[in-house]
This record gives C-alpha cells, sequence and structure tokens, in this order.
C-alpha cells in the first residue's frame, strides 16, 4: 500500500508539470476561440483531482488498517515505465 501512495504522489508531481507545461500555451484567441492550451489544462487540471481522489482513499483505507492487495511485478515494471516516459517527456518538453 506504501508503495501505491508513493507512486501516486509522485505522479501527482509529474502531472503538475504537465500542467505548468500547459499553462505556457495560449489558452484563447484574440477573438474567443479556445486555442491549443485549453485541452491540456483542463485534461491536467481533471487529472491532478483524480490522483487526489486516489490518494485519499488510499490514506483512509491505511487508516482502517485494511488488508493490503499484493502487487505485481509486472504492474511494478509498469508502473516504472510510466513515470520514466513521463520525466522523459516533461524534459523534452522544455
Amino acid at each position: 500500500m506504501l508503495a501505491e501512495i508513493i507512486f501516486g504522489a509522485v505522479l501527482l508531481i509529474l502531472i503538475f508539470f504537465c500542467f505548468l507545461q500547459a499553462m505556457e500555451l495560449t489558452f484563447t484567441l484574440g477573438n474567443g476561440i479556445i486555442a491549443s492550451g485549453y485541452f491540456p489544462s483542463i485534461l491536467t487540471i481533471f487529472l491532478m483531482i483524480l490522483i487526489i481522489f486516489n490518494l485519499v482513499s488510499l490514506m483512509m483505507k491505511r487508516k482502517q488498517n485494511q488488508a493490503p492487495e499484493p502487487v505485481s511485478k509486472t504492474v511494478k515494471r509498469k508502473q516504472i515505465f510510466l513515470l520514466a516516459a513521463m520525466i522523459i517527456s516533461i524534459l523534452l518538453g522544455k
């Protein structure tokens, strides 16, 4: 369970950096039409809300001392790959 909380916290930080990059894009054009920065901003806000909701539910489960579900090695590898891909995309985006 602790590994899931750490993964969620790191993912939240990475999504926040993606949000900062999305805020550098133009949000609307001069005539009120939405531009290329609208969708990434909304998407990252939505992802941050979902991750925070997930972290709160994990913390509540931990307080209730529910038995942790075992995490397979395949899931851990996929999580590490996802984090590495996000870090690379953030670094290349600058």
